[in-house]
């Protein structure tokens, strides 16, 4: 027998190693028992996780089979109690109503088939339609805002829009109206725009119409008016309605004239249309400013344009 000499690495000493072996070798050895440790490991958890499956399913199978046999019938309840137990209401005597004498006024409204009396109502500014007042006195301008209803068609049951419908007057001075399309509002009341309304739809399309017009809100802009040259700001300003606006106030609004400015070239230039010719008015704005005399100066109207010019100066 060949006795094999002790041999140790460098690497590791004091550990024997058999012939031909290095520290190559045990490390082929640890990583191979690394790789089986982890498979190991693997495949217990696989086994853990199909353990707690079956469970799982098993406990649900049971209680399946509990609630299949539990009774959950509800005992029947009678819905309405027997007769008998009803009691009997003895009949009392209505009180008379006295007839009214005879010129006596009566507050009790009489209604027969096709035909209804109401009491008449007295009004000033407004017209009464029912339960509602039609404006009698604001004529439809662009950009108010009006309710449109027919009274008829809340009890039609195949009608889902039941409310008042919002509509807008647009710059034509028309609105679109249902049923008719756009019409014409323009120098109409609520009043009267309600009553043309009426009459086309029972022309064609209603036996009767109830319209209700109302004004929900008024436009104030009538329109603008543009500001240029030397002004502090340039730009526009609004025309209301109910009050006139000058070419002298429109310059304050817009922070006064420029210290290089030519008050008394200041030019209002209005357009008054197409094929036509513009209108320039020359207005002084220094006895308009300066010495208070409003007299001399110019109502604007939507679409006029003030220009400011740049005084002259001569070296």
């Amino acid at each position: 027998m060949k006795i094999y000499e002790r041999k140790t690495h460098a690497c590791m000493p004091g550990i024997a190693l058999p012939p031909g072996w290095d520290w190559r070798h045990w490390l082929r050895i640890c990583l191979r028992f690394q790789s089986v440790y982890i498979e190991y490991m693997e495949m217990k958890g696989r086994l853990l996780r199909l353990a707690l499956i079956i469970f799982a399913a098993t406990a649900t199978a049971e209680a399946t089979t509990t609630n299949d046999s539990t009774d959950l019938s509800w005992p029947s309840v009678p819905l309405s109690p027997p007769a008998a137990s009803i009691p009997t209401l003895p009949s009392a005597d209505l009180p008379s109503v006295p007839a009214p004498a005879s010129g006596e006024p009566t507050n009790i409204a009489t209604h027969s088939a096709g035909s209804t009396e109401n009491s008449p109502t007295n009004s000033t500014n407004s017209t009464a339609v029912g339960n509602y007042s039609l404006d009698d006195n604001h004529q439809l301008e662009p950009g108010d805002n009006i309710s449109f209803q027919i009274l008829e068609d809340k009890n039609d049951p195949l009608n889902d829009n039941k409310g008042p419908l919002n509509l807008t007057v647009t710059d034509s001075s028309e609105v679109d109206v249902p049923y008719l399309g756009r019409v014409s509002v323009a120098g109409k009341t609520c009043k009267e725009l309600a009553a043309n309304l009426k009459a086309a739809l029972e022309k064609d399309y209603y036996y009767q119409a109830t319209v209700i017009v109302g004004l929900n809100s008024i436009n104030q802009v009538r329109g603008q008016a543009f500001v240029s040259g030397m002004v502090h700001a340039q730009g526009s300003v609004d025309i209301l309605f109910n009050r006139d606006l000058t070419a002298g106030e429109a310059i304050l609004r817009m922070g006064g004239l420029d210290d290089f400015a030519d008050e008394k070239q200041v030019k209002v230039i209005r357009n008054r249309g197409a094929g036509t010719n513009e209108e320039i008015m020359v207005v002084n704005m220094e006895d308009v400013l300066d010495k208070g005399e409003i007299d001399k100066d110019v109502v604007l109207q939507p679409g006029d344009f003030i220009i400011v010019p740049a005084k002259v100066l001569n070296f």
